[in-house]
């Protein structure tokens, strides 16, 4: 779903909300779990308004850095296809602090992240790959109006009920078995 009308307007009732600062970091064995407020916070008080991004940074294999982003965490995605259908992964993960820079490092992969201004970067040893920064990540609000008759909701190609709450709106596919 398209959100902006050209490069910097967004589209009429669309309300992003981009990850800011990162308020609070983690550190279990495979990575840093970030929570990442979508406004600045001064005080205690600015805690109450904005909705709250969750950002895994992790490494499940030598070279390969995830990022997981989520505002709601729900059911498990569908389909939920093994990243390692074969061979167990090899985690290869170094987890260390530079300065106020939280670093984590895979094989010759590296990425580092800032707190305030909450930013990503990624780097190989001879140069910056990608960076994440300021209205890089964000979760937007839409028009109820627009997510009512989704494609899911509309286009009849959407038969799992978890996708599509009310299958009423699709009729169930012609059957030319029974015409003589």
């Amino acid at each position: 779903m398209r959100f902006n009308d050209g490069f910097w307007l967004l589209k009429n009732g669309v309300k992003p909300f981009y990850g800011l600062q990162a308020v609070q970091v983690t550190q279990d064995d495979a990575g840093y779990d970030l929570q990442v407020s979508t406004r600045p916070i001064r005080h205690r008080g600015d805690t109450l308004g904005g909705p709250v991004l969750s950002v895994r940074v992790h490494s499940p294999t030598k070279d390969v850095i995830g990022v997981k982003i989520e505002h709601f965490a729900s059911l498990d995605p569908h389909p939920n296809i093994k990243l390692f259908p074969d061979d167990p992964p090899i985690p290869d993960v170094h987890l260390s602090k530079e300065g106020s820079d939280y670093v984590i490092s895979s094989g010759d992969l590296k990425a580092e992240i800032t707190e305030n201004p909450y930013s990503i970067t990624f780097k190989s040893p001879e140069r910056i790959l990608t960076f994440a920064g300021p209205k890089h990540q964000a979760v937007f609000d839409v028009p109820s109006h627009w997510t009512n008759l989704s494609a899911s909701n509309s286009s009849c190609l959407a038969h799992d009920p978890s996708s599509n709450p009310d299958r009423n709106l699709c009729p169930r596919p012609f059957d030319t078995s029974t015409l003589s």
